[in-house]
């Protein structure tokens, strides 16, 4: 099947050539017309290929942070063929904690940076921290993340195993406290709203509706304007700050239910058999998640498992994006998608 003209536009993101190049290379090997662009400006194509989507600029970006987070911008406000996103993943992702050593280690040395290759190891700013990454048909959230579901063969026990994750626990019939869970300000999966409001208005609605105690964990990367004042609107509705530099599984103990906006905490309270709430269609979660959170009296205990499948669906190894396994599941996909648009 012909895919039309591919390009794959390495500049998106300067610290996650790797993937895009994986991609980009197996899909040379398969005979695709497929195009590796090092500019930082759009071109016309039938199939787009990028990492990440648009966020909410920030003060500290330099100049070329700034011109790559166009190219994004540019690609998909103007590009009228398919879009191929690729991501960190949602599931098997580890967040350090600012403080950490692997953390302080990334901002002293950037992969970009020209001492970064005169004082580190090669392999510290030529490979990526992930080995899984999310792959997706026009963005994440809503349909566009999951849109290799039905395309691919069945994956999440081969994934989970892979990727060392326990085995789904049962529901969760008792537990305590609703753990409301905090995003990185700005980030794309946000839509724009500010998350420090998002929290306050939720836990406000949440002291409303139930007298169980209410926690926050906040996203240990959490910056910007309203982070210093946060606590202190929190402290007359008698909610308690969890400690981030602690793993989220203690976070999960005794919980009765997790809140988010699109957070992919959602699918770690699932894995753990923990009723969550999902208040946002960006949630990769979405589909087996209460929306309104007076659910947290009272949550749906949904099935999880065609979920799993399709969640499996979006993710893909180093080694699959090689070897173009990717690109079977992407093609069903992107004809599907050419297929609803000349029916509408």
């Amino acid at each position: 099947m012909s895919l039309g003209r591919i390009k794959v536009f390495l500049g998106s993101k300067e610290a996650r050539k790797k993937p895009l190049r994986l991609i980009g290379e197996s899909a040379q090997r398969l005979g695709f017309d497929c195009e590796m662009v090092t500019g930082l400006h759009y071109s016309d194509c039938d199939v787009a290929v990028i990492w990440g989507l648009i966020k909410k600029d920030k003060p500290t970006w330099g100049e070329a942070a700034i011109r790559r987070h166009e190219l994004r911008r540019a690609i998909l406000e103007r590009h009228q063929g398919q879009t191929v996103v690729i991501e960190a993943p949602a599931i098997g992702r580890r967040v350090r904690a600012p403080g950490s050593k692997p953390w302080i280690l990334h901002k002293l040395f950037p992969a970009s940076a020209p001492w970064t290759r005169l004082l580190l190891p090669e392999r510290f700013y030529k490979n990526d921290p992930f080995h899984h990454y999310r792959v997706g048909l026009g963005g994440f959230g809503d349909d566009g993340g999951l849109a290799l579901a039905g395309h691919a063969p069945p994956r999440w026990q081969a994934l989970s195993s892979q990727l060392g994750i326990p085995p789904v626990k049962p529901w969760r019939r008792d537990g305590r406290h609703i753990l409301v869970v905090g995003q990185v300000p700005g980030d794309a999966s946000l839509r724009g709203i500010d998350i420090h409001d998002w929290i306050l208005r939720s836990c406000t609605e949440l002291r409303g509706l139930t007298g169980r105690p209410i926690v926050v964990r906040l996203h240990p990367l959490a910056r910007g304007a309203g982070m210093a004042e946060l606590p202190g609107r929190l402290a007359p509705l008698g909610v308690t700050l969890a400690d981030v530099n602690r793993p989220m599984a203690e976070s999960l103990e005794d919980a009765w239910a997790v809140v988010t906006y699109s957070s992919g905490a959602a699918i770690d309270a699932l894995l753990a058999g923990v009723p969550a709430i999902a208040t946002s269609p960006a949630s990769f979660a979405w589909e087996v998640t209460d929306h309104a959170l007076a659910s947290a009296v009272s949550p749906t205990l949904h099935d999880r498992e065609p979920w799993l499948e399709r969640l499996a669906a979006a993710h893909w190894s180093e080694e699959e994006l090689e070897s173009g396994a990717v690109w079977t599941a992407l093609s069903g996909a992107i004809e599907s998608s050419r297929q609803r648009r000349a029916a509408q």
